[in-house]
């Protein structure tokens, strides 16, 4: 689906979910629509839309309106229409150097509300899951872990079988994927160092001659 119909129907979902108490989320939907609704062709990206995300994941008392945030996460993540990549301004830089938007992605729904529902739980599994494994995405440190960790509490500890084997799965997925980077990373560094190691006995024989 396109990034502009996922977040319109997200946006309107969650509107017709979400409880008056439940203001600023209320708010923050209805300035995203206007928002959308202006936006010129071609320049939408679901990071410039993640507040209202993270205000639907903290909607303690609504899991409707959580697990409409939830979804709504795993699409654009596995869509690559959330990359996470800029920088985080919901912790401010001084305080967390070097952290960037997918680490707050992955902080909200680690930590949503209502983890005991059933339905809420596996969402947030299949959440992190595309956190993790998504090409477009760049999980690393503190967050990578906290997303591995989740997935094996929820693997030890849920009563739900459903919920359970999706977390032994996300696991398996996980550990697949992040095996995969690190070879990957160590495959690049390696030609990185006989290129530099080339290139230097180049100079050096022609500085000899």
């Amino acid at each position: 689906p396109r990034v502009d119909v996922v977040l319109r129907d997200w946006l309107n979902a969650t509107l017709k979910e979400a409880p008056k108490k439940l203001k600023e989320l209320r708010d923050e939907c209805t300035a995203d629509l206007e928002r959308l609704g202006s936006a010129p062709a071609g320049s939408l990206r679901g990071d410039d839309y993640f507040k209202a995300l993270k205000l639907g994941c903290e909607a303690a008392g609504s899991p409707k309106v959580v697990s409409i945030a939830l979804d709504t996460i795993r699409i654009l993540l596995s869509s690559g229409y959330l990359t996470g990549k800029g920088p985080d301004p919901f912790k401010e830089a001084s305080q967390v150097p070097s952290r960037f938007l997918i680490d707050s992605v992955v902080d909200s729904v680690v930590g949503c509300a209502e983890q005991a529902d059933d339905g809420v739980q596996l969402r947030q599994l299949t959440a992190l899951a595309a956190a993790v494994t998504t090409q477009s995405c760049e999980v690393h440190g503190n967050s990578c872990v906290l997303a591995v960790s989740t997935c094996f509490k929820v693997y030890r500890d849920s009563k739900s079988q459903i919920n359970q084997r999706q977390a032994n799965q996300n696991l398996s997925q996980m550990l697949s994927t992040i095996t995969q980077r690190m070879e990957l990373s160590s495959a690049d560094m390696s030609r990185r160092s006989v290129t530099l190691e080339g290139g230097a006995r180049e100079g050096t024989q022609k500085f000899v001659h």
